[in-house]
């Protein structure tokens, strides 16, 4: 807060990593009123030792405190699967950062669920994000369903997705494994494919009736394991946030607002910038709009 007065972001991956020196980090960051953008990615090879935890323990204890922070990256970079004695899944040799459920200890340890809890009741961020650290959506869920926010965009994975390494195979011969093995293996991600739908369904009553300020959300990292109609449904919502279902939904919002609102969506059509996941469709935009306070338009 004295040395670097007017310091804007921090990038753990350019520093130099000691415990003393990222505990000092995070009490300077306390206090330090210009910072906005913060990404703290711990290597995996240092989150496994036991003095990770001191590391933990500033970095919680900084978010809570500091006041100015609006962009978060928080969490744990496993390496290559070729490269590193920490294997998150001997089957994938590309870049994961979901750890397994042989990690299931240490993630207990990595569990940042009430931290991200309570920075998301501080209302200042606009960007959070957290990958190989254990986060309970249910808890962020409900954390969105109270008071007000200025999250805009939002990557977390579930708790329930830490184990999710590979697709399911009826290929009794892959790597030698027996058809019981397969079928105990198979019927397990069914379980938990269910688990993350119950997870998304909630988070889809969330955006319907609670949160109009998202527009990016990721929650999960194999998409497989999704229902095409939760997704379908999170979208929706999520463009309806984007093109203001918050101003249509307040009651101080006259038609005059409204007829902008609609007209701006008009003129935006086209533009693949806005719509990274395809351009949603017009007229679903105008009645999700126009739904979310009829008697502001049919009175007048």
């Amino acid at each position: 807060s004295k040395l670097l007065p007017h310091l804007t972001s921090f990038n753990s991956f350019e520093a130099h990593w000691t415990v003393d020196a990222m505990v000092y980090w995070m009490k300077c960051l306390e206090q330090n009123t210009s910072i906005t953008h913060l990404h703290f990615v711990m290597p995996s090879d240092v989150a496994a030792h036991d003095t990770a935890n001191a590391i933990w323990h500033a970095v919680r204890q900084m978010l809570l405190v500091n006041t100015t922070l609006q962009e978060l990256k928080l969490g744990v970079e496993y390496k290559s699967s070729s490269s590193s004695s920490h294997r998150p899944n001997h089957h994938n040799h590309h870049r994961n950062n979901t750890p397994t459920s042989s990690s299931s200890s240490s993630l207990d340890r990595w569990d940042m669920t009430e931290t991200i809890v309570q920075v998301l009741r501080r209302n200042q961020y606009q960007s959070l994000s957290v990958s190989g650290v254990k986060v309970d959506i249910p808890a962020i869920a409900h954390a969105l369903s109270v008071g007000s926010s200025k999250l805009k965009s939002l990557r977390v994975p579930s708790a329930n997705s830490i184990s999710y390494n590979y697709r399911p195979t009826n290929n009794p011969h892959h790597h030698g494994q027996s058809h019981s093995t397969l079928n105990n293996r198979n019927s397990s991600r069914v379980r938990e494919k269910d688990a993350v739908n119950r997870d998304l369904k909630r988070f889809v009553k969330v955006l319907r009736k609670h949160n109009t300020t998202l527009q990016d959300v990721k929650l999960f990292p194999e998409s497989w394991l999704l229902e095409y109609e939760n997704v379908k449904c999170i979208q929706y919502y999520l463009n309806l946030n984007r093109f203001g279902r918050g101003q249509a939904r307040n009651p101080g919002t006259t038609v005059e607002d409204l007829t902008y609102l609609l007209d701006k969506i008009a003129k935006q059509q086209g533009d693949s910038t806005l719509f990274p996941h395809g351009e949603p469709d017009v007229l679903s935009v105008y009645y999700g709009l126009l739904r979310e306070l009829p008697t502001m338009w049919t009175t007048s």
